[in-house]
């Protein structure tokens, strides 16, 4: 039974149609509601638009540098 109801991708249905967009509504309502998650998306994009405009480091004098480890890429860009 449980093949054939895997064939006709039900849970697939289930999951587009029930549990996907209460999830949905969970996450905008825990962000504050939909005006909320609006004003923190273009916030966020300000924040990424400014950090493309910020100055390189100038030279520091005195002891030698510490070595630096720094995280890269889309997946780190709100850690660095």
């Amino acid at each position: 039974m449980s093949e054939s109801l895997r064939a006709l991708g039900l849970g697939k249905v289930a999951y587009h149609l029930w549990y996907r967009p209460v999830g949905n509504l969970g996450n905008m309502i825990a962000a504050g509601g939909p005006f909320e998650m609006r004003r923190t998306e273009r916030g966020r994009a300000a924040m990424e638009v400014a950090a493309y405009s910020l100055p390189e480091l100038s030279g520091l004098n005195g002891p030698a540098p510490l070595e630096l480890h720094v995280l890269t890429g889309r997946r780190f860009w709100y850690q660095t």
